[in-house]
């Protein structure tokens, strides 16, 4: 699993998980008009979920999820995106 993370997101991830109750980060891919979009938010670790560690946080994947989050950024600006976090695929292999 090859996610990078700038580091503004570590720190708003960081943030979020210690102002959440669950421990977790979800990153959940989902498929339109033939590419994937991506949603995060705070959950819980469900029975089938895969669970990766990156810098000292957890992320837990679906399987569709986990397969399609292979190779991807998450970038943080609060003034620029929708709840501050970006995921893209990274095309450009930074």
């Amino acid at each position: 699993m090859n996610i990078k993370i700038n580091e503004k997101a570590k720190i708003a991830l960081k943030q979020l998980i210690k102002n959440s109750i669950d421990d977790y980060v979800r990153i959940k891919a989902s498929l339109a008009c033939g590419s994937s979009y991506y949603d995060l938010f705070m959950d819980f670790k469900r029975e089938n979920d895969k669970m990766v560690v990156i810098d000292n946080i957890k992320f837990i994947f679906d399987e569709y999820s986990e397969k399609a989050c292979n190779d991807i950024i998450i970038l943080y600006d609060k003034d620029i995106y929708v709840k501050g976090f970006y995921i893209k695929e990274n095309k450009c292999k930074i």
